[in-house]
């Protein structure tokens, strides 16, 4: 029997209160699907078990690391793994057949658990928005680093940490160019507070 196709698929998935045996719900919305970054895939690119109906009784977790290996191998070891262990990837990207490009909506990931810290950046001179309207000064991952490899503050990883911040924050403030663009009147901060008493008592 040939794959079912993604027309066979929601001939019941479709349905918004279609659920299985134990009262699940297994409705997908196919315009959302075919919207989200996902959309280009078929049904049985993720749900490879799945050949013919009825179904299997029982069919394996779809592994997103199939597709996504490097953060499948980085999330356990960062601090939204620990927290969130297996639900970590739906926790931050939502329902997979609707999960959109990052682009879309930045910072709209972390407001779900970090909305307080997301309100404060927003009016903070790193969270304004730049004179053409388009984007923040700076992102989340602009101090944070990547999501998928997040640690603790107090991990001497993280980009956060006290011995590391002026490395961090030299990314866009040792840049001559940038200090220029954004009028910042300071010759060389970084460089300042590295060799200043505070400085030198960070990196001791």
């Amino acid at each position: 029997m040939p794959q079912p196709t993604g027309v066979d698929c929601l001939a019941c998935h479709g349905q918004k209160d279609f659920k299985d045996d134990h009262g699940r719900n297994l409705h997908v919305d196919g315009a959302h699907q075919k919207a989200s970054v996902h959309g280009m895939l078929a049904c049985g690119d993720c749900h490879s078990e799945i050949k013919d109906y009825p179904h299997p009784k029982k069919n394996s977790k779809v592994e997103c690391a199939s597709c996504h290996a490097d953060e499948a191998a980085a999330v356990p070891k960062s601090v939204h793994g620990e927290l969130l262990g297996p639900e970590a990837c739906s926790s931050c990207h939502g329902d997979p057949h609707e999960v959109q490009p990052v682009g879309n909506k930045a910072g709209q990931e972390c407001k779900a658990c970090h909305a307080d810290e997301i309100k404060e950046f927003a009016t903070s001179v790193h969270g304004r928005k730049r004179p053409d309207g388009e984007s923040p000064i700076a992102t989340c991952q602009s101090c944070h680093g990547l999501a998928h490899k997040i640690v603790a503050q107090g991990d001497p990883a993280s980009p956060v940490a006290k011995r590391n911040l002026p490395t961090t924050c030299g990314s866009c403030h040792s840049n001559a160019a940038y200090l220029e663009q954004h009028l910042i009147p300071f010759a060389r901060p970084v460089e300042a507070y590295r060799s200043s008493v505070h400085g030198r008592a960070v990196a001791a």
